[in-house]
């Protein structure tokens, strides 16, 4: 249903008009059609910028990556195993807020392990909710040229979060924003 406003004298469509319009439509505008409506220039001057941007952030997120692995990562690569026990733990208590709020409990093992006649301990810096049962044996890494750096050997949390951010961060310095081809 068409109509004219009598005031400006424009000619209004309804919405069911303008809506059967858009789904019949293919060429719809969104923001990909936007950017390529722009000019040559502005484009340019908008990915150089994007790129820039990409750069930082994939700068940055390599950056955390190391700072926070690169412990985990040296043991990973250059550290000696043993076996190790559980003889303690250590206790975290603090306060929660938000959905769960009230005092919270994490519990970080002391480990004891041998290196030749010498025995160590250390305190891993994985924390749980609840203690280890007893006793338990532990596979160790450690750093052979000072023994008490050290953790507990796991398969899969020993690169968390390091290694996700850091493969982040390489792939996004090494895939650049560009422009998409026309065709």
């Amino acid at each position: 249903v068409e109509s004219v406003d009598a005031q400006s004298g424009v000619q209004q469509r309804s919405v069911e008009q303008h809506n059967m319009q858009m789904i019949s439509n293919p060429k719809k505008p969104d923001l990909l059609s936007a950017i390529d409506a722009l000019p040559v220039e502005a484009k340019g001057k908008m990915f150089a910028f994007l790129r820039k941007a990409q750069l930082l952030v994939g700068l940055t997120l390599v950056v955390v990556a190391i700072v926070n692995g690169r412990f985990e990562f040296q043991l990973l690569t250059q550290g000696h195993s043993a076996e190790g026990k559980i003889v303690d733990h250590g206790v975290k208590t603090w306060n929660s807020i938000g959905k769960n709020r009230g005092p919270r409990t994490a519990y970080t093992p002391i480990v004891e392990f041998r290196v030749g006649d010498r025995m160590y301990q250390f305190q891993d810096i994985v924390s749980g909710y609840s203690k280890w049962a007893g006793e338990t044996s532990v596979k160790v890494l450690y750093d052979p040229k000072d023994p008490k750096f050290a953790m507990i050997k796991r398969p899969i949390s020993n690169w968390l979060p390091w290694a996700p951010l850091l493969l982040l961060g390489l792939v996004t310095l090494v895939i650049p924003i560009k422009p998409r081809k026309k065709g």
